[in-house]
């Protein structure tokens, strides 16, 4: 028999750190991006995110655990972490020691989102081959989940071996800092749920399309004997009036990137450029835009459907909005979407 809880939704918000097309406002925007984070506390979002890719020429932020850092050093409440950062272009001990130190300087505020990526650039980049993804991952967050609790550990794999390891500085937070799996397949929503982990789904797939994920999660955990968490991410925009005019052309840009480089996103059969996807058949089952009433109801409804009991927003896309537009945005949708409250039910466990 399934037990349910209703629990409060809880917020988090996504930065985007890119300059598209050559990054040559890199240096403004990351200064924006430690302001953004003490407006994001200020409102009363739970935690702020920044997320990972290498080798581009609009400038992404390859080193999230570094710009962490950063942040961490101009708030003091509100949680920091990747979302999501590639687990298997990094070794493991060289990870699990920045994100120790992140969480050391934060005082215990870090959470750590990982993925297996979906770019084969990347990995042939760090001279990797992308179809060692699946495996590295597992290695990679096996050594690091042990190597966070701070006790000394040995491992033998394919691509790690470590004899009488340990991770130093211990982090703060006990038994380990918070890690999330993000997951775009079944077979990801499974690694997740065999670890033990919160699963971390992706802000483009319709809330329709990821519920079979969400009930493989479930089941799957309760095979192993865990609750499971899920943190739902979405894009999103909330105006006074409702009004995405300005909003859209940046994120419509950067969903059709996606689109094209991820092979497991299809576009819409008639689309064959950015300037064909329309947002009134983009939008619904996928973003949460409109007024702070609407917003939130979607935000609850999407949480519901999912179990989930934190959303990840994400306001803008590749190319903005930056400035004056988006702290009022982030204002706004902290006192009229996370002020608001709302509850979601979200499954804890099967009894035998």
């Amino acid at each position: 028999m399934s037990v349910s809880t209703a629990v409060d939704l809880r917020h988090g918000l996504l930065l985007n750190t890119q300059d598209p097309p050559a990054g040559a406002a890199i240096p403004q925007r990351w200064q924006e991006l430690l302001v953004l984070a003490g407006v994001a506390e200020e409102a009363g979002f739970e935690s702020v995110h920044l997320p990972e890719h290498h080798g581009r020429d609009d400038g992404f932020l390859p080193q999230p655990l570094v710009a962490c850092a950063a942040l961490a050093a101009r708030t003091s409440r509100i949680l920091i972490g990747t979302g999501i950062s590639v687990a298997p272009l990094r070794h493991p001990i060289h990870l699990a020691e920045e994100a120790a130190v992140v969480d050391v300087l934060s005082n215990g505020r870090l959470v750590l989102a990982l993925g297996i990526g979906d770019h084969r650039p990347e990995y042939e980049l760090f001279g990797l081959d992308i179809a060692t993804q699946a495996r590295r991952f597992d290695e990679c967050l096996t050594v690091l989940l042990r190597g966070l609790t701070g006790e000394r550990f040995s491992f033998e794999g394919r691509y790690y071996r470590f004899r009488d390891a340990a991770i130093r500085p211990v982090p703060v937070q006990r038994p380990r800092p918070d890690v999330w799996v993000g997951a775009m397949s079944r077979a990801g929503a499974r690694r997740a749920a065999r670890f033990g982990l919160p699963l971390y789904l992706d802000p483009l797939t319709t809330v329709t399309e990821l519920e079979p994920l969400a009930a493989e999660y479930r089941a799957e955990c309760a095979r192993h004997g865990h609750a499971g968490r899920i943190v739902l991410s979405r894009w999103g925009w909330v105006d006074e009036d409702g009004r995405v005019d300005k909003w859209w052309p940046h994120v419509r840009l950067a969903l059709w990137a996606y689109l094209v480089e991820i092979p497991r996103m299809a576009a819409p059969e008639a689309a064959t450029s950015a300037d064909d996807l329309d947002l009134a058949s983009v939008a619904p089952d996928r973003l949460l835009v409109g007024t702070p009433g609407e917003v939130a109801r979607t935000a609850r409804d999407f949480a519901e459907r999912l179990g989930a009991d934190r959303l990840v927003v994400k306001l803008q896309g590749a190319s903005g909005p930056w400035g004056a537009s988006l702290e009022q945005a982030i204002r706004l949708y902290g006192r009229s979407v996370i002020s608001a409250g709302g509850r979601t039910v979200r499954p804890t466990s099967s009894t035998r």
